[in-house]
């Protein structure tokens, strides 16, 4: 028998040995299920005939909580073991990817260690040896990390150096092995092109076994608390930060949980798109929502979606685009946010305050110097809210001695009128009748000092437009647009007419957020941002305070900057307004999505921009196809995707511009492709053909994508260059794009050796 046969014996007996313990570990979980959901059962029966159905005394109290308390932990064991069962059933599946042998330099074992790495980890129930590692555990981070020679990693007591002998990587399907082979330092190129080059399918995909030692480093990085991870569309950055999510809840096990994990997604497509990835690495989902869903949750108002905005933006045009443009630019800027936070300074030293002296029958109760001092001062420890009502409370508490006085003088004039030898005490009735008395006079007082706690939050965002002097002079140095009074025009009127802007959103939140007005999630613990370019420094703000207990991982690619007119802060303004949190900038520049074919043409569009480099897996040129008119172009589309889908592509994107573009061509071919509309208020994300706008496809991928038109008409100016790059980003096999009429202006920079041309079947 060769080596090469001696290996593979011992591997498949190791395997046989490994799926024989899994065996019986499910079995083992489907027998305690079994026992639990029986006693679950067996105890609400239980509960049901024997406990009183009515509270009658103490005792019945006490058994009533005695009989819950245990109902709830058999449901919580229950609940324990069925966690485990898929990931067993995924391990009986494929238990393990890879192995490295490894010697430490000091300490025992002196002999070789065999780590077989897994998704989860795996323990033989007799003889306690370890049959799989977690792949998130400490020693399985070289595998990522390290070819064969030297090594280390970090342990609970330190640092472990030592060698790696031995790196390996397994094909293992339906609890077969397919193939196995030595590798060295980069995951192997066979096994990563063949993953890579499978179809994309309806939702994210886990990448344990692909793991590039760049992304290693992002997964495992405890030592700061602000991580910004910048990456070229295709490098993995959602992929990456979810893996950091499972690597977290196993590192701290115990201390954190998934309901302290928050996933801002940039919409609710996205956030199916990735529902699958914890689950499949054995952890629960964590919280998904949208920047869009707090807004909602904490503003009186209705306000713009981030995808309404583009809508307008990429779609409107003249003095109102311009206008708008303007709104923008300056309430996403860091000139804005100074300006907030020196507003929020201004109205919590007591200017603007509600507060009036309060008279009472020509006699004063307090004045209004005396409560803004204690707005001030004494209740400064409160949130801006909170120190209203407890001024409002104060002026009410002084009111009081002042009221019963009056009542006092009512009632000896109604005993006078009533009784004047005053041989009888007075009435019930007169009684309530000076009660009355007392309340009619006082109550015009109280209505107006318990509207003082009352906020109107959007009313204080309102107020800084409708005084521009005020807001020039919380400016100070900062710039402001020459626009401003046509902004602060049509910023009041949108609040005046119950809806604002995406824009104005943020800044609201913010401002309400900032002067205690919204409960602090202080349960959060970690907070992933998704597509970060598309935040302001208003939205990190915002984050900041709604999160104080959070650390944060931003994901970003400033080329998929795709809003026109808001920008990611750099890394200095992000460190202002993280301050306290240790910060960490990664960078990584490798796609894995796209054929290099694809990466090419897509960088020849975005000219300039961050660095990005293609992996070596080949594919079709990117075709142009010309068409005659709009008419042309989107009936050949048609016939583009039956040649597509004959050809054995699963997932087809018809990227369109804007949503209006979108319903036209699904419209028009929909039923003639089998494709499916995705808009804005989906919550699922479509496997198979979908026609999609361009801003909703972010985070996204195809196994082809189709443009509906890059002509001139469509892409035409500088701001819609990464527009255009990000959705010709989204393909990961086969890109083509129609372009109706003149092809855009932003396609010449292509040189022509990077893609293909043919022509559009006319219209018929």
């Amino acid at each position: 028998m060769t080596p090469a046969e001696r290996e593979w014996t011992y591997e498949k007996e190791r395997l046989e040995r490994t799926l024989e313990e899994v065996s019986r570990r499910i079995k083992a979980v489907e027998a305690t299920l079994g026992q639990h959901r029986s006693e679950v059962i067996s105890a609400r029966v239980d509960m049901w005939e024997n406990m009183p159905r009515l509270v009658r005394s103490w005792d019945d109290i006490v058994e009533l909580t005695q009989n819950q308390e245990l109902l709830n932990q058999q449901e919580r064991n229950y609940l324990f073991y069925s966690k485990m069962l898929p990931t067993l059933r995924r391990l009986a599946d494929s238990p393990y990817f890879g192995r490295i042998d490894f010697q430490a330099e000091h300490g025992m074992p002196r002999k070789p260690i065999q780590v077989y790495i897994g998704i989860a980890g795996l323990t033989h129930a007799e003889t306690g040896e370890h049959l799989i590692y977690d792949w998130r555990a400490p020693i399985s981070s070289m595998f990522y990390d390290y070819e064969p020679g030297p090594a280390s990693y970090k342990a609970h007591g330190g640092r472990i150096d030592g060698e790696i002998l031995l790196k390996r990587q397994y094909k293992i399907e339906r609890g077969e092995l397919r193939y196995m082979f030595d590798t060295d330092l980069k995951i192997d190129d066979d096994l990563l092109q063949e993953i890579l080059g499978k179809s994309a399918d309806s939702k994210m995909k886990v990448i344990v076994q692909t793991i590039q030692r760049e992304q290693n480093k992002v997964i495992r990085d405890e030592d700061h608390r602000l991580l910004i991870v910048q990456g070229p569309a295709g490098s993995g950055k959602t992929s990456i930060a979810l893996h950091r999510v499972a690597y977290f809840l196993y590192r701290y096990r115990g201390d954190l949980r998934a309901d302290q994990v928050l996933v801002l997604s940039p919409n609710e497509i996205f956030s199916d798109y990735i529902s699958d990835v914890l689950p499949e690495l054995g952890e629960e989902n964590v919280v998904q929502k949208t920047f869009w869903n707090y807004v909602r949750a904490w503003l009186d108002i209705s306000a713009e979606t981030l995808a309404d905005q583009m809508e307008f933006l990429l779609g409107a045009g003249g003095e109102g685009r311009r206008l708008r443009k303007a709104s923008i630019e300056f309430k996403g800027s860091p000139a804005f946010l100074r300006i907030l936070q020196n507003y929020v300074k201004h109205l919590e030293s007591g200017a603007g305050t509600p507060f009036e002296d309060i008279v009472f029958r020509d006699k004063v109760v307090v004045t209004r110097e005396s409560l803004v001092e204690l707005f001030r001062e004494q209740y400064s420890y409160l949130p801006y809210g909170k120190r209203l009502d407890k001024a409002a409370r104060r002026a009410l508490f002084l009111l009081e001695p002042h009221e019963a006085a009056r009542l006092e003088e009512i009632r000896a004039e109604l005993r006078r009128m009533s009784d004047p030898d005053n041989k009888n005490g007075l009435s019930k009735e007169l009684r309530r009748l000076s009660n009355r008395m007392v309340r009619e006079e006082t109550a015009p007082i109280k209505e107006r000092v318990e509207a003082w706690g009352r906020v109107d939050w959007m009313g204080i965002y309102r107020a800084l437009f409708a005084d521009l002097d005020l807001l020039r002079r919380l400016a100070g140095d900062q710039p402001i647009p020459e626009e401003i009074a046509d902004i602060a025009r049509i910023t009041v009127e949108a609040i005046d007419g119950g809806r604002i802007g995406y824009e104005d959103a943020a800044c609201a939140l913010y401002l309400k957020a900032a002067l205690g007005g919204v409960e602090a999630m202080t349960h959060i613990r970690h907070v992933v941002v998704d597509e970060s370019q598309d935040y302001s420094p208003i939205h990190y703000m915002a984050m900041r305070v709604l999160f104080p207990n959070a650390s944060f991982t931003l994901l970003g690619d400033r080329n998929q900057a795709i809003h026109p007119h808001l920008h990611m802060p750099d890394t200095g303004e992000l460190e202002r307004i993280f301050s306290g949190l240790s910060c960490a900038k990664i960078r990584m520049v490798t796609s894995y999505r796209s054929t290099r074919e694809i990466v090419t043409f897509t960088k020849a569009i975005l000219g300039e921009g961050e660095p990005i480099e293609p992996i070596d897996r080949s594919g079709e040129k990117p075709l142009i196809v010309e068409a005659a008119d709009a008419q042309s172009a989107t009936l050949d589309i048609a016939r583009t995707v039956q040649s597509l889908l004959g050809e054995g592509f699963r997932s087809i994107g018809i990227i369109c511009k804007t949503a209006s573009d979108a319903h036209e061509v699904h419209q028009a071919i929909g039923t003639r492709c089998g494709a499916a509309l995705v808009t804005k208020n989906d919550r699922r994300f479509t496997r198979g053909v979908v026609v999609i706008p361009s801003y909703l496809a972010k985070g996204l991928e195809f196994d082809a994508v189709v443009i509906h038109d890059a002509g001139q008409s469509r892409y035409a100016g500088e701001e819609e260059r990464k527009l255009l790059y990000t959705a010709c980003t989204r393909a990961l096999h086969r890109l083509v794009l129609y372009c109706a009429g003149e092809p855009s202006p932003l396609l010449a920079g292509v040189p022509p050796e990077c893609y293909r041309v043919a022509q559009a079947e006319p219209a018929r």
